[in-house]
């Protein structure tokens, strides 16, 4: 999985020699899909009860599931 390194919201930048510029500061695309599952998670009250790891392992889990099915499908 080589994308999940990847910047989820690169700004492109181009300078004098035309060549671009991407700028990767911020989350990964990973840390991205793994807090957006953390989130979902969370907004059902009855998750509230859950261990902290295992919310984290499941979030972490759905964001590398993710990467590797998108990467799977890449040029479909």
């Amino acid at each position: 999985m080589t994308n999940g390194n990847e910047p989820a919201y690169p700004h492109h930048a181009e300078v004098k020699t035309g060549q671009p510029i991407v700028y990767d500061s911020g989350l990964t695309k990973r840390e991205l899909f793994a807090a957006m599952a953390m989130q979902g998670m969370l907004a059902n009250p009855a998750d509230l009860k859950r261990d902290q790891d295992g919310v984290v392992e499941f979030s972490i889990g759905c964001a590398d599931a993710l990467l590797k099915r998108l990467e799977e499908t890449e040029g479909d």
